[in-house]
């Protein structure tokens, strides 16, 4: 039974170390670009104003007690992109997590040859996705804060700093936006280039020889 369940346990591992290795060398590579093309058109986008509402529209708005006042449709799409970037990459480096952990020797051992680059890298990927969690919750902050502006200015219709808050905030969150897709693209390629230069390190830390990561 022991070795049957040491048998399913390498197995794990094994695919673990494919996954990852899947993820390190096409996976991340591709993500990097998809973010790099996603940053270049909002640039492009922010700049030509594609995403501000006009201000005649932000006027009706708050004169027209009846008009079902939308989303920006901009934003939201930008929105929309950027977590779905931020979902791949949260998923995508779980497995090399996992990977890393594993196969970091017991330094009480004295297998502590790799252990550094190991933490290194364990410290990047944590902070890589502690960020990226962030931004998600920033998607929900934006909703709300806009939604609270938008009741503000029809309830107070004689205060036009509501409508003019508006096309800021709508500003302020596509620039924010725009940042957190050049920030995941920054440590993509970071994360990347520290493990590919390390690799034989992370595959095969001292005190390792056996270990089913080696290749």
């Amino acid at each position: 039974m022991a070795t049957e369940v040491q048998t399913k346990l390498e197995a794990l591992r094994a695919r673990t170390m494919r996954e990852a290795q899947e993820v390190l060398t096409e996976q991340l590579p591709t993500r990097a670009v998809a973010l790099g093309a996603l940053h270049k058109e909002l640039v492009s986008r922010r700049a030509s104003g594609d995403h501000r509402v006009a201000r005649a529209t932000v006027e009706s708005w708050r004169t027209n007690l009846y008009e079902e006042i939308p989303v920006n449709a901009a934003v939201m799409d930008a929105a929309n992109r950027v977590r779905g970037e931020i979902e791949h990459v949260l998923a995508q480096t779980d497995s090399l997590k996992t990977w890393v952990e594993l196969s970091m020797p017991r330094m009480e051992d004295g297998n502590n040859f790799g252990v550094e680059v190991q933490m290194e890298v364990l410290e990047m990927i944590n902070a890589l996705y502690k960020s990226g969690r962030q931004t998600l919750a920033n998607l929900t902050i934006y909703n709300r804060s806009r939604g609270k502006l938008l009741t503000n200015m029809r309830k107070r219709l004689h205060l036009e700093d509501y409508a003019a808050s508006i096309a800021t905030i709508d500003d302020v969150y596509f620039s924010m936006l725009i940042q957190h897709c050049f920030d995941l693209f920054n440590s993509i390629l970071v994360l990347r280039d520290t493990m590919m230069k390390n690799i034989e390190k992370l595959r095969k830390p001292k005190g390792e020889m056996n270990s089913i990561f080696v290749q």
